[in-house]
């Protein structure tokens, strides 16, 4: 089917507002009204990726900065009901007990419990891993494993296999602003956190690289190794060659039961930067779809503004790289900085947003992969539309696709929705002025 804020200081103010309207959708699915949704309490700083489960038609998200006490929360809201159904499902205290400023979104398993992160707080105040599990009533928080070593996790985790991966961008055993670790979490249902819980794959710290995700997002993408165990694969800002423009890295894991003693690190592609076309800076968990890694940089390509890559035989022995396509000098069509993990569709197209370019308050875009052809879907404009894009796109339904930004609203941050319309796309947010008034506008942008 078809980040992260530079700061947790960014305001993301008196609230999320997001006019949905949906256009021209199939006669099989359900519209999305036009009206307008606020979340119930003041919001800062909007953090990762939405999560949308299609059983309960709910939108997930998180905040740094919301909630009684200023360490964020996770919020629901269903796009096709509106307003009444928002709802905060869980406040941080970032106390001993749960942590506090998530590190990311959340994930879910099947059965509708959530996974996160959190970046201070905990048992050793550099936050925890935990599960929010599905109750006849609500949610319970189970705080599954607590960072020890100054780590600072960094994008969605990933779950697989029954353990839980992901990356912390800083910390490990080089201490508070060391190149980061790739952790597992062996029991993501336990109901009490156990230092022998979670297990560091992997610490950076003696290496040159600085670390997976480079502050940006991002994560692991894992896949299952024919003679057994999994594969992980990552971003790092430091390619493990010493490369200052960045890199990919895979680690194998024979036993993930058991993982000590049975982890290796192999240098998948270390770029190159501008001067040959090549990316500088990849941003977010890498897509890995048959065989190949799909993913973006920060900067560099052909302009020095950002590139959309391709790896292939990424799991084989002879990966490949090559730029699909390098966003313009000036960016004012396509964009520029993309900052978060990309989606792919069923149709091999590629879909993302950057942090800047376009009206100067970055794109929504898309990538469709035999053809070589990139469109702009949307050129946010910094107040309804939001701006400052730091997390990807999620799908909700075949063609309509939600996300949300930094900046704008009401100076706060918006939750935006695109959907498709014959020949062109229409966006659907879109943020009301102020709690008291909405303005809805709607922009058609046809596809190039």
């Amino acid at each position: 089917m078809f980040k992260r804020p530079t700061s947790l200081k960014m305001v993301f103010g008196a609230g999320i507002a997001a006019a949905l309207f949906a256009s021209l959708l199939p006669v099989a699915q359900a519209q999305i009204p036009d009206t307008r949704i606020f979340l119930p309490t003041t919001p800062i700083t909007p953090t990762g990726n939405l999560l949308f489960d299609p059983v309960t038609n709910l939108l997930f998200g998180t905040t740094q900065g919301d909630g009684a006490s200023s360490f964020g929360n996770v919020y629901s809201v269903n796009p096709h009901v509106g307003t009444s159904s928002l709802s905060t499902v869980y406040t941080f205290s970032g106390g001993t007990s749960d942590g506090g400023i998530p590190g990311g979104g959340v994930i879910s398993d099947v059965s509708g419990n959530l996974f996160g992160t959190t970046t201070t707080g905990g048992a050793n105040t550099f936050g925890d891993v935990f599960e929010l599990a599905k109750t006849n009533t609500g949610y319970a928080y189970h705080d599954l494993y607590d960072f020890a070593a100054n780590e600072v996790a960094a994008g969605e985790l990933s779950l697989y296999g029954g353990h839980l991966y992901g990356v912390a961008n800083t910390g490990g055993a080089g201490g508070a602003g060391a190149p980061g670790t790739v952790f597992e979490v062996l029991d993501p249902y336990a109901s009490t956190a156990s230092p022998s819980n979670g297990v560091t794959l992997y610490d950076f710290s003696p290496t040159s690289a600085t670390g997976p995700g480079g502050g940006i997002g991002g994560g692991v993408a894992v896949t299952s190794n024919p003679g057994g165990g999994v594969t992980l694969f990552g971003t790092l800002q430091t390619g493990l060659n010493g490369s200052g423009n960045g890199g990919i890295f895979s680690l194998t894991v024979t036993n993930p039961d058991s993982p000590v003693g049975t982890v290796s690190i192999n240098d998948v592609y270390d770029f190159t930067g501008q001067g040959s076309g090549d990316g500088t800076g990849p941003t977010g968990t890498p897509v890995l779809a048959y065989g190949n890694l799909y993913g973006s940089t920060y900067s560099g390509g052909v302009n020095g503004t950002g590139s959309i890559y391709q790896i292939s035989n990424a799991t084989g022995l002879t990966p490949t790289e090559q730029t699909l396509y390098s966003f313009s000098a000036s960016g004012a069509y396509d964009g520029s900085a993309p900052a978060n993990s990309l989606i792919l569709g069923d149709a091999l197209t590629l879909m993302g947003t950057t942090s800047q370019g376009g009206n100067g308050y970055g794109t929504a875009w898309s990538y469709f992969i035999p053809g070589g052809q990139f469109s702009t879907l949307l050129g946010f404009n910094g107040t309804t539309d939001g701006g400052a894009s730091y997390s990807g796109l999620t799908e909700i339904q075949p063609g309509i696709f939600a996300g949300v930004n930094t900046s704008g609203g009401n100076g706060n941050g918006v939750l935006f929705i695109i959907t498709p319309e014959p020949g062109s796309y229409a966006t659907m947010l879109i943020g009301a002025l102020s709690l008291g008034g909405f303005a809805a506008r709607r922009r058609r942008r046809q596809a190039k």
